[in-house]
């Protein structure tokens, strides 16, 4: 018997790697390392250039639940198969997430870049969120251009470090 996903869940699959691939980011634009969209009591989490040790960057995608249960076994293969029918799959760590064998989109992966090397370019450092008088992080996290479902609610989380 194979399992089946929740829509909500295939919903935001796509909507996820919509944004890791095809959304250009603006020139502003700040990135975290990391997207998440809850649906159905699922966590997905889109990171565009996870860094395996001695390997280059690549997209990954990870798998969880709200609140933290185990998936089973099925789930994590329809996942699997639902989104390697939509992107090539480099490497199926199941529990550990999956690393997509395509590059995010080059916006993406600059906006990433900006948010944390060099840092803001008139004060040159990463902490001017500290700062009241500085707009960098701010204007540059409104510019992002977050993953987007639609027709359907998805909670929206933006990770940094």
């Amino acid at each position: 018997m194979t399992a089946s996903l929740d829509p909500d869940v295939v919903d935001a699959l796509d909507a996820g790697l919509r944004w890791l691939f095809d959304t250009e980011q603006p020139d502003n634009a700040l990135a975290p390392f990391a997207a998440s969209l809850d649906a159905a009591e699922r966590h997905l989490t889109f990171n565009p250039a996870w860094h395996p040790i001695g390997q280059p960057a690549r997209p990954r995608i990870w798998l969880s639940t709200w609140p933290i249960t185990e998936l089973s076994d099925r789930e994590l293969v329809a996942f699997k198969r639902a989104l390697a029918a939509r992107v090539p799959v480099h490497s199926t760590p199941a529990r550990d997430g999956w690393l997509l064998a395509r590059d995010a989109h080059p916006s993406l992966l600059a906006a990433v870049g900006r948010h944390y090397d060099p840092g803001c370019p008139e004060h040159g450092n990463r902490q001017c969120e500290l700062r009241d008088d500085c707009p960098w992080r701010p204007e540059g996290r409104a510019a992002l251009r977050p993953p987007a479902v639609v027709g359907r609610p998805v909670q929206l989380a933006l990770f940094a470090a």
